[in-house]
């Protein structure tokens, strides 16, 4: 399932339960609250069927790399 998404919209579904987050949404470490940090589509993709684990991620047609928090880093 897919939904169209903008900065700052809320995503009150997903508060009953805690899904891997993806590129393009932050999670606010003190409030819990996921935030979208860019447009697009939110996709969700199942990981664990067994234990209804997901993952959430926003796919948007942005052509310009957005860093994210893990990325790894090639050093000269």
């Amino acid at each position: 399932m897919s939904h169209v998404i903008i900065p700052g919209d809320s995503i009150p579904y997903l508060t009953h339960s805690v899904p891997t987050i993806g590129p393009g949404i932050y999670k606010s470490p003190r409030t819990q609250h996921i935030i979208p940090l860019q447009a697009g589509l939110l996709k969700e993709v199942p990981l664990n069927k067994k234990t209804g684990d997901k993952l959430v991620y926003i796919d948007s047609k942005s052509k310009r790399y957005i860093p994210q928090t893990n990325d790894y880093v090639v050093g000269i």
